[in-house]
């Protein structure tokens, strides 16, 4: 028994997974409802199950047989067909649409299902019977003969296949070869020798033949426990277990010491998941015989899957009791193990269970399981390659490693054993799924989607449509996303991970108040969950709601008050509402919490450098690169702290360490510049500025300090076009209308430099450049009494004014 795979951590939602196993019950009951007539109801538990997971081949396929006991053919064939499309390696399936068929009057394809049927399973007496009775209904003789001859070599006392034999050879005329009938050899002997035979028939692995001897037995003797109880071990050897609990009960009934066949019912019971009788089966036989290891061992495995792990490993303990050496005590010791959470215990059991069985799959598997879960990944890998040497197709452990390798981030390595996974179980959605998820780590995003979409045929609902978002989204298909995260919202509407990331691609999309009723569902159905309120207020910023987006933190803080992210956030938040002393408190708490946070103190440095705080700036900064040297806007925001204490070659040390993390950086490439402006080192701070353009061609900023520079070396035309190319990204940039403003006086156009300067002055009345820009045009105008209003202006904005400027 295979303990279940890990999961890997990047999947975003869970889907229920007890809707499958309600599905796999409703199958379970309808077959027995149908196995005793009782067609109507087992129809609706069919449905049921189908309503519960629409991909269940195992419930298509029963609906088959309850419509076909019921004549309704039509409906009938299209189970069978759909349950062949989910499992196209299903014989009965193809069988049963064969079946439907030839009712239907449709016999040429009717054979041609029943030939498929035996492609799939050539060993089956069945499976050649009905194409032998398909081609005979055709007048085929010849060939009917030849199929019923494999099936008799097959099944050589079947009565149907010998009459269905003996009607073709009458046809062709051939009555001396016609087998005679009955057969004599079921025709003498008492019960004991009926029970005699059909032991031998059992041994031979013919449960049919042995199923006539039983029953034959049960016959001449009703009372005999004997024979009811190998009729059960026939009926199970046949898959019909319904029928074998009824059989195996008659036994206990009449011998209630026979503990063989309370141990096959308890097993009946374990194969259907009615793990509760089965324990109680298997500790009525530990009762009767407190020697009996198989019991034991039963009752061990029905408590874990029952989820009763403490009991269990009492069980297993008992087992080994008995049996210190038994492989399967230890195994079962594992898992119990595992799911308490002692994992190395864990590990030691299945170690042992290697040493009493080398070739244990189960406990190899387990044991990389155990080891995974201690971080011991290597190790772990290493179990998953020792259990696919001996056994390459154990599909659970390709997974297993497939997963693992996944959560290492290595989705290359990964892709493999999933694909493996994939290729070997077609009908689990699962393994198509994770190795999408690989797909999509390598940026892979066209198989990805594909491979999403595969899972999603298959049945894997609302976390592939996920998925699927996630891949859309990443490939910039907005919009796609939107629908897919749709699709599993409208499958899983309680999941409120859903809804979050349906806000987000709403956020992105600028459709910001559908993001927060996104999140607002997010929030009614977790409303314990931080991250929602987090991202309400991420929302709630970029809408410039600032009050209510703090007012979100408070409850994201109230939630996990010890979330250094939720402080950062508030912080930033503060930020925004030029709220510094308090961003500042709000990310030294960050740094207390999370002192290993470089981001936290990255933040910490921009807030202490805003309030003018160099020194303190520069240790954040420094504290930052130290814990993440990659941190780049760590090295900008040190460059402009050096700068604004004096240390200008230290500036520009750090902003070139900057642009060699990040050569298309815009921030950096313009703090050179505009530090190099102010060492007096224009020509360097134009190519500074030429690097942050080719960076960022979009930013006012860059093209400002191009045209200061210009205007340094006597450039004045193309210092014109600079402000020009500033000012139509931003025409509210007063820094660059008072540079085109001083282009425009160098080149003697006062008149014009003196309006510049007035739309300078209208955009920021507190700033004195703009003044000094406006007297210096008069002057240059002859107007020395505005000149000289101007000139007071400015230095009643500025008290470093104090003579004309030059």
């Amino acid at each position: 028994m295979n303990m279940a795979p890990l999961q890997h951590g990047g999947v975003l939602i869970a889907v229920d997974a007890t809707r499958k196993g309600r599905a796999e019950a409703c199958v379970r009951e309808g077959e027995l409802l149908r196995m005793q007539g009782r067609h109507a109801e087992a129809r609706a538990r069919l449905e049921a199950a189908i309503d519960l997971d629409p991909e269940s081949a195992g419930a298509r396929a029963g609906m088959g047989r309850v419509l076909e006991a019921l004549g309704q053919h039509d409906e009938a064939l299209a189970e069978f067909g759909a349950a062949a499309r989910l499992r196209p390696t299903d014989a009965d399936a193809r069988a049963g649409m064969g079946r439907a068929l030839w009712l239907l009057g449709r016999r040429i394809e009717a054979l041609g299902e029943f030939r498929v049927a035996v492609s799939l399973r050539p060993d089956d007496a069945v499976a050649h019977r009905d194409v032998g009775r398909a081609l005979h209904g055709l007048g085929r003789h010849a060939e009917a003969l030849e199929a019923l001859d494999r099936a008799a070599r097959l099944e050589p006392r079947s009565p149907e296949v010998r009459d269905l034999r003996n009607s073709a050879l009458r046809a062709m005329g051939r009555h001396a070869e016609m087998a005679p009938e009955p057969p004599a050899w079921l025709a003498h002997g008492g019960c004991g020798a009926q029970v005699a035979r059909g032991n031998s028939m059992l041994v031979l692995g013919r449960h049919a033949k042995a199923l006539e001897a039983f029953e034959h037995a049960v016959s001449l003797d009703p009372g005999s426990a004997e024979a009811s109880l190998g009729r059960g071990m026939a009926l199970v050897g046949l898959g019909r277990h319904d029928e074998a609990m009824g059989s195996l009960d008659r036994a206990l009934s009449l011998d209630p010491g026979l503990s063989t066949a309370n141990e096959i019912k308890a097993r009946i019971l374990a194969s259907r998941a009615s793990h509760g009788e089965a324990l109680e089966s298997f500790r009525r036989e530990t009762r009767i015989d407190p020697n009996n290891l198989t019991a034991r061992l039963g009752a061990a495995e029905s408590l874990l899957r029952l989820g009763r792990h403490a009991e269990a490993l009492d069980a297993a303990d008992g087992a080994l009791g008995l049996d210190s050496g038994s492989a399967l005590a230890h195994e079962f010791r594992g898992q119990a193990l595992v799911e308490i959470g002692r994992h190395e215990d864990a590990v030691a059991a299945f170690d042992r269970a290697i040493e009493a069985d080398p070739r244990s799959v189960a406990a190899h598997n387990n044991r990389g399981v155990a080891l995974a879960r201690l971080g011991r990944h290597g190790e772990a890998i290493g179990s998953y390659g020792r259990c696919l040497e001996i056994a390459p197709g154990e599909v659970q452990c390709h997974f297993n490693m497939g997963s693992l390798l996944l959560a290492m981030g290595r989705p290359g390595d990964a892709l493999g054993p999933l694909g493996r996974a994939a290729e070997l179980d077609q009908g689990n959605a699962t393994p198509h799924h994770e190795r999408a998820v690989a797909l999509l780590a390598l940026e892979r995003h066209g198989e990805a989607l594909a491979a999403f979409e595969r899972a999603i045929g298959i049945g894997h609902k609302a976390i592939s449509h996920v998925g699927m978002a996630n891949t859309l989204y990443e490939m910039g298909r907005r919009a796609e996303a939107l629908e897919a995260l749709g699709r599993a919202a409208g499958l899983e509407p309680q999941e409120a991970r859903v809804h979050v990331g349906m806000a987000r691609v709403l956020q992105e999309m600028g459709r910001h108040a559908e993001a927060l009723e996104a999140l607002g569902r997010a929030a009614g159905l977790e409303p314990q969950e931080a991250r929602v309120h987090v991202g309400m207020a991420r929302v709630l910023q970029e809408m410039g709601r600032h009050a209510e987006a703090l007012e979100a933190l408070g409850r994201a803080a109230g939630l996990a008050p010890k979330e250094a992210n939720t402080h950062i956030e508030i912080g930033l938040a503060l930020r925004e509402m030029d709220r510094l002393g308090e961003a500042r408190g709000s990310f030294e708490r960050a740094v207390e919490l999370e002192p290993q946070s470089a981001h936290a103190h990255l933040f910490l440095g921009q807030a202490l450098g805003a309030m003018g705080e160099a020194r303190g700036a520069i240790a954040e900064f420094g504290r930052a690169i130290d814990l993440d040297p990659s941190l780049h806007s760590a090295l900008v925001g040190r460059g402009q702290a050096l700068h604004m204490s004096g240390d200008s070659a230290g500036a520009l040390d750090a902003l070139e360490r900057a642009s060699l993390l990040d050569r298309d950086s815009c921030e950096a490439h313009l703090c050179r510049g505009t530090i190099l402006l102010g060492m007096g080192r224009p020509g360097e701070a134009l190519e500074a500025a030429d690097q942050a353009i080719r960076a960022s061609p979009d930013e006012a900023a860059c093209h400002k300090v191009r045209a200061v520079a210009l205007a340094r070396l006597g450039r004045h035309a193309e210092a014109l076009d600079a402000c020009d190319r500033a000012l139509g990204l931003d025409p509210g940039n007063m820094g660059a209308r008072v540079v085109r403003g001083n282009a425009l006086c160098a080149l003697g156009r006062h008149a014009d430099a003196l309006a510049e300067f007035d739309r300078a002055a209208a955009l920021d009345r507190r700033e004195a450049l703009p003044h000094l820009g406006r007297f210096n045009a008069l002057r240059a105008l002859g107007r020395e009494a505005e000149a000289s209003e101007a000139h007071k202006m400015a230095a009643s904005l500025d008290g470093r004014v104090r003579a004309c400027p030059e």
